[in-house]
């Protein structure tokens, strides 16, 4: 039976950065039922601290389950407040939503889900999920290439692997893929035989994956609570080996779709697979938005996922599509289409999971913009300041005025050092052309200037 989510006394949202999980709720809430939010965020940038009632600054490797003991709604013991709300074992009503990192920390979920409400797949539905050997046979089932991948389980030393592949094209590339970082932190080439051998010398979870040269894309969908599965959007993701120059795009009723995005390539020894931004919405071909349907309903009979699946995926040179990996959580390009088209990711994988809510208040954009997310890493040692915050202020006063949303976020907060390579904060451009987004870029850069 559906519950309210006026039956849970908070809504606890887990994961690495939370920040736009954390304004997505914002927009849950109504004057007649208000809901307190508990952030628990690597980062606790300043925008993620406005957008909840409650934060705690922590790694999700360092949350443990004894930390939601005995909290009431205020963030105060029980036994200083009558009034919290709690079930029939005494303890109260939890409602978690899974942020990025937490597919990784299925233990920890597992442990969740025993004692509070966790809006997602657990124990060895997400470890199968999780497993590229399942997940890519479900895959193919439905139509979808995905890329050879090894693993110690599958192959358990050199001499077993290099036979496998001996018919295989000797230019072939091999990913390096560590099974528990995400956004492309754990991913790399391997271009040595030295690299090949250290692999298999450890006994470890991560795993070998072909590399397949394309343009990679998360799409997100939703899946309901009887399995149908809604398109919402796809971004093409842009990782920290490319650089944006110019995007095409196309206006349909009132509607903007991005049809092509031209980059350059801008190799990286350091992690050239790092999750640096995306663009979208991108129109995708209609047989590939077909078979990635068929693939989330198959993924909901095989392991029960609802709500929130984002696939990442590559589109080769043939029109091809590759899926990579599946994520059943808040993903970094949600906010993108909350932006464009108007619409509460979060209000429908409630639903999905059988909460009731209330309507929601999505701003609604002008016209169905598109929107290119920026990710601003650090070139050399740097001091957030004061100042920065102000002309971030001033700035984002200025966007939201014209387009209903603020222009930077992940905003730090002052006297906050960055060693090179650091994320600082993210540019969430909007616009009706390429020119529009680029402009809007730089003018979020500019705020870094001494």
């Amino acid at each position: 039976m559906p519950r309210s989510l006026s039956e849970f006394s908070k809504i606890v949202l887990l994961g690495s950065s939370v920040r736009a999980l954390a304004q997505s709720c914002r927009r849950l809430r109504s004057p007649t039922q208000p809901m307190f939010v508990w952030a628990l965020d690597q980062f606790a940038d300043r925008d993620c601290v406005a957008a909840v009632d409650k934060v705690s600054q922590i790694e999700l490797s360092d949350v443990v389950v004894s930390l939601f003991d005995d909290v009431d709604s205020r963030g105060i013991e029980p036994k200083d407040c009558e009034s919290a709300t709690h079930d029939s074992a005494g303890s109260e009503q939890l409602l978690f939503l899974p942020g990025g990192g937490t597919e990784n920390h299925a233990s920890l979920i597992y442990q969740l889900a025993a004692n509070h409400h966790w809006c997602g797949i657990t124990g060895d539905s997400l470890l199968s999920l999780r497993d590229p050997q399942i997940l890519f046979e479900i895959a193919r089932q439905t139509g979808l290439n995905a890329p050879l991948t090894y693993s110690h389980k599958t192959h358990p030393n050199r001499q077993s692997f290099a036979t496998l592949v001996a018919d295989l094209d000797k230019n072939s590339e091999w990913l390096w893929k560590t099974s528990n970082k995400g956004g492309g932190l754990g991913v790399s080439k391997i271009q040595s035989e030295a690299e090949f051998a250290y692999f298999f010398a450890e006994n470890q979870t991560d795993f070998l994956q072909q590399f397949i040269p394309g343009a990679p894309y998360g799409a997100t969908i939703i899946i309901s609570a009887n399995g149908h599965a809604e398109w919402v959007g796809a971004c093409r993701l842009l990782p920290a080996s490319e650089r944006l120059q110019h995007l095409e795009i196309q206006v349909e009723k009132n509607r903007y779709t991005i049809e092509q995005v031209v980059t350059t390539d801008e190799p990286r020894e350091d992690f050239p697979f790092l999750f640096s931004g995306a663009v979208g919405p991108c129109r995708i071909a209609t047989s590939i938005q077909e078979q990635l349907l068929r693939f989330a309903e198959e993924s909901f009979r095989a392991f029960g996922i609802r709500g929130w699946f984002q696939v990442d995926f590559i589109v080769d040179d043939a029109g091809q599509c590759w899926v990579l990996e599946v994520n059943p959580r808040w993903s970094a390009t949600m906010e993108i289409y909350e932006r464009t088209c108007g619409m509460s990711l979060t209000a429908m994988h409630l639903k999905a999971w059988d909460i009731d809510v209330e309507p929601t208040s999505v701003c609604q954009p002008a016209a169905g913009l598109v929107c290119w997310k920026d990710v601003i890493y650090a070139d050399a040692d740097f001091l957030w300041t004061q100042t920065h915050l102000e002309r971030v202020a001033t700035l984002n006063a200025r966007y939201r005025a014209v387009c209903g949303w603020d222009l930077i976020a992940d905003i730090p907060n002052s006297q906050q050092s960055f060693a090179p390579g650091m994320p600082i904060f993210s540019v969430l451009a909007m616009g009706k052309s390429s020119s529009d987004l680029i402009a809007a870029r730089c003018e979020a850069q500019s705020v870094l200037r001494p």
